[in-house]
């Protein structure tokens, strides 16, 4: 059976977001919802689902230096936005039962955004979103715990840079209803990171 329903973002959400969305570029403001991508899908219990979208954008930039010989060289430098997360509740019948938006903002040059994004981990009836909160080598790890009911709490889990890990949680895995897999990668050594809840 498929069903089709369209509903638009509330007012309110609307109007919170625009209001505390992660806007780098004065041309993002008008279209600052079409930098969303859809992340994840997860399925409730009663047949709904959990729609989970994270902001997403580049910036070509060009930079002028000059060498030790008195010329000028130019090159590009190109940066990675990831930034916040809405989090949908649909109900079976299509309605939206809670929307969120979770902020977030990682920043990186020239390496695709290999540190950001966000792995979701579902743990009975929860779903946790872990991060590096900046993308350099004393970031923290941070993380979201979204409730049935669309109640958020924000926590910091580790300070990733005293420990000599940097995640790469785009590549981690949930591994078992508690725990999940998320490979490291600071200064060439690759570690495995076990996070339970």
């Amino acid at each position: 059976v498929r069903l089709q329903h369209y509903e638009p973002f509330g007012k309110d959400f609307s109007d919170l977001a625009k209001k505390n969305l992660s806007i780098h570029f004065v041309n993002q403001v008008k279209d600052a919802f079409g930098t969303f991508e859809v992340k994840n899908i997860i399925p409730r219990t009663d047949g709904g689902l959990i729609l989970l979208a994270e902001s997403y954008t580049t910036n070509t930039r060009y930079v002028t230096t000059p060498n030790l010989y008195g010329y000028y060289t130019t090159h590009t430098v190109e940066e990675y936005y990831y930034n916040d997360i809405i989090a949908i509740s649909i109900a079976p019948d299509g309605s939206i039962t809670w929307q969120n938006l979770l902020k977030k903002h990682q920043v990186s040059q020239d390496d695709k955004g290999y540190y950001s994004s966000f792995i979701p981990i579902i743990n009975k009836g929860r779903v946790y979103l872990i991060f590096n909160e900046d993308i350099g080598s004393k970031t923290n790890v941070a993380g979201y715990i979204l409730s049935q009911d669309g109640t958020v709490e924000r926590k910091t889990l580790l300070t990733a840079g005293s420990r000599n890990i940097m995640l790469v949680c785009r590549v981690g895995a949930q591994t078992d209803w508690n725990q999940a897999l998320i490979p490291s990668l600071f200064r060439n050594y690759l570690n495995v990171v076990k996070i339970v809840y």
